[in-house]
């Protein structure tokens, strides 16, 4: 008897597989898509909307503003985009858009709609500003205070772009160059050019695509890392100079006092890229810059490998960030007595059982 031919197996409509679902690009989760259709809703219908960023405004803080500014404009909606201390981002202003970006949201634009990126809190951006009624916060910040109508918060994106990038995907907006180039300015800068701990294989892949779309990689790098003024190279040969270790070489702290921050251009001029250059010394597991302002008080930046974390501490003395790169500004408190706090906290916590 010959061998029996293994039956094929059934076609029939009560046996086929239903067709795989569509793959969610990067960290995006199935209950983050009602919430983004939400947002995309509130934007396409709004009247006018005011984009805000946070103060000292860093590569993903802008990066995340010029997006949100090239979703608005494929949609047709009224504009204004604004951070404070924006002068500190100057180095950005090749980018497209960039011109765009004012020193205070528009007084004629009365929006109804407000979009705060990168924002941890609202108190760092505008915080005397009267809001619409509805607000919107995008950020991926763990430290986040959820202080909108829509809270859109990601830890585990590597950068706020991250999440604009995903609404463009849901909204079905196209990839142009200048929102390729946007996306890609704020995922390089807060990874760190693809060096930080947050950053996984799917980050790669975006901005694998990003630079597929027509993103300019040479601008964004020449805009984030070549691109310094004299006073910020200066700045930078100041506090490199006059470093001081702490826990056996682990711990390395500098710090910007007012008299040479206002002969170099003021705290605006300061290197957004400084601390990590701290951290990258042989040895060290925490760097703390510590930039006194002119007006009394002090702005930290706190960067590690992720353990310990540094959000707790910054967290204690009312900053956030994330467990690799965190910070604060305390405004009229004594500079000495106060970094002398934040320095033993910050050994404290190298040392103890969580460093």
């Amino acid at each position: 008897m010959g061998r029996r031919r293994p039956a094929k197996p059934s076609t029939s409509p009560a046996t086929k597989r239903p067709p795989p679902a569509r793959k969610l690009p990067g960290a995006l989760t199935p209950p983050a898509l009602g919430l983004i259709d939400a947002i995309v809703e509130r934007l396409r219908g709004a009247r006018a909307v005011q984009v805000l960023g946070h103060a000292r405004p860093d590569g993903d803080c802008i990066g995340s503003l010029l997006a949100v500014h090239e979703l608005l404009t494929h949609w047709g909606r009224p504009h204004a985009l604004a951070v404070e201390e924006g002068a500190a981002a100057a180095h950005y202003a090749e980018l497209p858009g960039y011109g765009g970006i004012l020193a205070e949201p528009a007084a004629a634009l009365q929006p109804d709609v407000a979009v705060f990126v990168d924002c941890a809190d609202r108190a760092r951006a505008f915080a005397d500003w009267p809001a619409p009624a509805l607000t919107i916060n995008l950020d991926h910040h763990a430290s986040n205070t959820r202080f909108a109508q829509l809270n859109w918060v990601e830890p585990a994106c590597a950068a706020t772009v991250e999440l604009v990038y995903y609404l463009a995907w849901r909204a079905g907006v196209p990839l142009t160059p200048p929102l390729a180039t946007a996306l890609l300015t704020g995922l390089l800068t807060d990874t760190g050019s693809f060096r930080y701990p947050a950053v996984r294989p799917h980050h790669l892949e975006l901005a694998a695509e990003w630079l597929r779309a027509g993103a300019d990689l040479p601008l964004v790098a020449r805009a984030a890392y070549q691109n310094q003024s004299p006073g910020a190279v200066a700045l930078s040969g100041q506090a490199l100079a006059d470093l001081r270790y702490a826990g056996g070489g682990r711990l390395v702290w500098g710090e910007l006092r007012s008299p040479t921050l206002t002969a170099h251009g003021g705290p605006e001029a300061v290197p957004e890229h400084l601390a990590s250059e701290m951290r990258g010394i042989r040895g060290v597991r925490v760097a703390v810059l510590f930039i006194e302002l002119p007006e009394g008080g002090l702005k930290v930046s706190l960067r590690g490998d992720g353990v310990p974390d540094l959000s707790l501490l910054a967290r204690e003395f009312g900053g956030g960030g994330h467990a690799a790169a965190a910070g604060l500004k305390l405004a009229g408190v004594p500079y000495e007595a106060t970094r002398d706090r934040i320095l033993a906290r910050a050994e404290a916590l190298l040392n103890g059982p969580a460093g």
